[in-house]
């Protein structure tokens, strides 16, 4: 208990002192952030991508000494980073992201990349969907080749910027303020329970229930609609049929997988999640209505720079 006392009074410093989310260092501190700004700055902008992930992590330690006082300026350094070309850059300044690091700043950061980073996946899936279409009434094996390639491409790029943006909601779960509830509701997403019924649980306010009651509301017509194609390819496409079924199996057996989390999350609260087969979504509207009190309106917010 003692080493954990000493371990957390090294993580304060008493000279340094914090107003909203506005911090002032200490005259030693500020000289520490600003000679490693400048020693890593370097490496930021022109080392590989081992390089630049542990400069952004040499950045990171810098809050470690004045906790109560967490400077904007480590996490502008990091937000920066949130651009890098390299989604592994990108992914290892987002874990960084997050506490003790300075709280307004880090929100703020957050959500400008999961806005700015939609465009990008939007972009990728309609020239999936168009190379798709194309694929599907393409008779010369040149022209199959070529759009076989780019698939290839353009899947593995989605697939990483999809992790990425991932682990970008999993750090916005974290920070209790209504703005993170608002865009996770927003951001356009495929399957979005599936992926996002966890951010919902963790960050546990009514509207952030609401979304995901929602999204359940639209997994099940999608589902609905996909049965039905397959019924109806099964007669004149079977092989047709036989993908799309694999497809959607693929995605059950993801839903499974969050429904086993969301359990957990829910577990950990002392509640019981709803039992349902299907649809989804008429259960668990009935489950937050009945529980509502547990989930509180508005969340506390991050405004503070230690929070």
């Amino acid at each position: 208990m003692l080493a954990l006392f000493l371990t957390l009074a090294l993580d304060v410093c008493s000279a340094c002192t914090a107003a909203g989310r506005a911090a002032q260092l200490c005259a030693a501190h500020a000289a520490e952030e600003s000679a490693v700004l400048e020693q890593q700055g370097h490496a930021l902008e022109t080392g590989d991508v081992d390089e630049r992930c542990a400069a952004l992590e040499a950045v990171a330690e810098l809050t470690r000494a004045h906790t109560n006082a967490p400077s904007e300026r480590v996490v502008q350094r990091l937000a920066a980073a949130l651009d890098d070309p390299s989604l592994v850059v990108r992914t290892a300044a987002t874990r960084l992201l997050g506490r003790p690091q300075n709280g307004p700043a880090t929100l703020d950061a957050l959500l400008d990349a999961l806005k700015g980073s939609s465009p990008e996946a939007l972009r990728l899936s309609k020239r999936e969907k168009s190379l798709r279409a194309r694929l599907a009434g393409e008779h010369y094996p040149e022209n199959k080749k070529r759009y076989l390639i780019e698939l290839d491409e353009i899947d593995e790029r989605a697939a990483a910027l999809r992790a990425w943006r991932l682990v970008v909601v999993e750090q916005l779960s974290r920070m209790p303020d209504d703005r993170a509830v608002a865009a996770l509701g927003a951001v356009p997403w495929d399957d979005k329970w599936v992926d996002f019924g966890a951010a919902w649980l963790r960050l546990g306010s009514r509207p952030a229930l609401d979304d995901l009651v929602a999204s359940l509301r639209a997994w099940d017509a999608e589902v609905q609609e996909l049965e039905a194609r397959i019924t109806r390819l099964k007669a004149r496409e079977p092989l047709d049929a036989a993908l799309v079924e694999r497809d959607l199996d693929e995605r059950r057996q993801r839903a499974s997988e969050t429904r086993l989390h969301l359990i957990a999350l829910l577990s950990e609260r002392g509640l019981a999640a709803p039992e349902v087969k299907k649809p989804l979504h008429p259960a668990w509207s009935r489950w937050v209505q009945e529980n509502a009190a547990s989930f509180p309106p508005h969340l506390s917010g991050v405004t503070e720079a230690a929070w």
